[in-house]
């Protein structure tokens, strides 16, 4: 290849990465346009609904078991047969995740002999939550093709479709904002399927080696990932059952700016990680510590950008948009030193998943979810009960769990005699 091929080649994949990181800020903007339509026409108590709904997604997403970053390593070390496999039992997994889901309410109606709103919203989120995982398979079959640009594509096109359904919401309300969520995972899942027809399943696959194998590489990352997910089930379940569904309404501020506040970070690791774990393969040292720097530097520069940003202008834009949302944003400034930890943690993280080794990301994330749900049930027990003291207890949270992790990192990697990464 040619210097100048070379060079063409190198832009273009650099023009990919770029594309992919821009998308990602467009399609979190239009989720904040999303979420400021749906707070605008409905109330604090049908917004905190929605947030219900969003929680049982979440959830959701933990019943994957490791398996789709399980699956999303392995292929990169298999033949497109096991992945063809991969990809198939996947797929079986959610379609059973979907029946049980049915069964379970099914069972509920038969038990109690009435369908409440919060019961279906429930399944609803269920549902939709296996949607998603899905599309998150989906994407990371194409990020593992280093096949951004086409990723890009279907975000666009499925997030300004999904668009459509905010000129319901100021007539249907609740139903309206329902089908907004649901709308894009669909679009998106229809459209990879539809251009991509190798990544469709073959049929029901359940393989006991393989699911094993997919557990082996994914099951620890993915118990360290999870107990994230386990903190923002606490709030806000901690929120509803102390306060109410009306109070978690008026915090939805700040559950929507720590989703749009982490979705750039999420965006940035798909970009490094294929080619991280290649360099680590053939032992190039030097490689590694090269895109490990870019790594932290972009994080560092964006969450000081991001920081800047919000005290800049997003109290003006609050107040200018969503007035009566003026009340949540005090809890911003509670809870941005736990978002600042999670950024600081993310290259452990990076780190750890490139090694293998997980005992240390493990026991700093369990300590971090034992002291959060401590510091809820110690505010459940509260004579008077604000909810300012939520977020204010998941930064004290974020704090100690920094800091544990980085003494966890120097005990393992750091001390004097210790082998390097490359070596363990």
């Amino acid at each position: 290849m040619s210097k100048v091929a070379k060079i063409k080649s190198l832009l273009s994949g650099q023009k990919q990465k770029l594309s992919y990181v821009v998308i990602n800020i467009v399609m979190a903007l239009m989720g904040f346009v999303k979420s400021y339509i749906t707070m605008k026409y409905l109330g604090f108590y049908e917004v905190g609904l929605i947030a219900m709904i969003q929680s049982v997604m979440e959830f959701v997403s933990m019943l994957q078991m490791g398996l789709l970053s399980g699956g999303f390593r392995m292929y990169f070390v298999n033949t497109k047969t096991v992945n063809k496999r991969i990809n198939s039992m996947l797929f079986s997994y959610f379609g059973l995740l979907s029946f049980l889901f049915v069964l379970v309410l099914a069972i509920y109606i038969v038990v109690t002999g009435k369908l409440t709103l919060q019961s279906g919203l429930l399944l609803l989120g269920g549902i939709v939550g296996v949607f998603t995982l899905a599309k998150t398979w989906l994407s990371n079959l194409l990020i593992a093709a280093q096949k951004l640009s086409e990723l890009n594509r279907l975000n666009v096109s499925s997030t300004v479709i999904s668009f459509l359904f905010l000129l319901l919401v100021p007539f249907y309300g609740l139903v309206g904002c329902i089908l907004l969520i649901a709308s894009q995972p669909v679009l998106f899942i229809i459209f990879a399927l539809w251009k991509h027809p190798d990544f469709r399943p073959a049929g029901l696959v359940f393989r006991r080696s393989l699911l094993r194998k997919m557990w082996l590489f994914g099951f620890i990352p993915f118990l360290a990932g999870i107990l994230i997910k386990v903190d923002d089930q606490v709030e806000r379940w901690g929120i509803i059952n102390t306060l109410g569904l009306e109070e978690l309404g008026k915090y939805n501020l700040v559950l929507i700016y720590c989703s749009v506040f982490m979705l750039v970070p999420a965006s940035i690791n798909p970009i490094f990680f294929p080619k991280t774990i290649l360099q680590y393969k053939e032992n190039d040292v030097a490689g590694v510590k090269n895109t490990m720097k870019k790594y932290v530097l972009i994080l560092f520069g964006y969450a000081l950008f991001a920081f800047a940003m919000t005290a800049l202008f997003l109290p003006y834009f609050v107040n200018l948009l969503l007035p009566k949302y003026n009340v949540g944003v005090p809890y911003l400034w509670y809870i941005f030193p736990y978002l600042l930890a999670q950024i600081l943690i993310m290259p452990l993280d990076f780190i750890y998943t490139l090694t293998a080794k997980y005992r240390i990301m493990f026991f700093s994330y369990s300590f971090g979810v034992l002291l959060f749900v401590g510091l809820v049930v110690w505010i459940s027990r509260l004579p008077v009960i604000r909810l300012e003291y939520f977020p204010i207890a998941k930064s004290m949270d974020g704090a100690c769990f920094l800091v544990v992790s980085y003494i966890g990192y120097y005990l393992f990697f750091g001390r004097k005699n210790r082998k390097s990464i490359f070596k363990q």
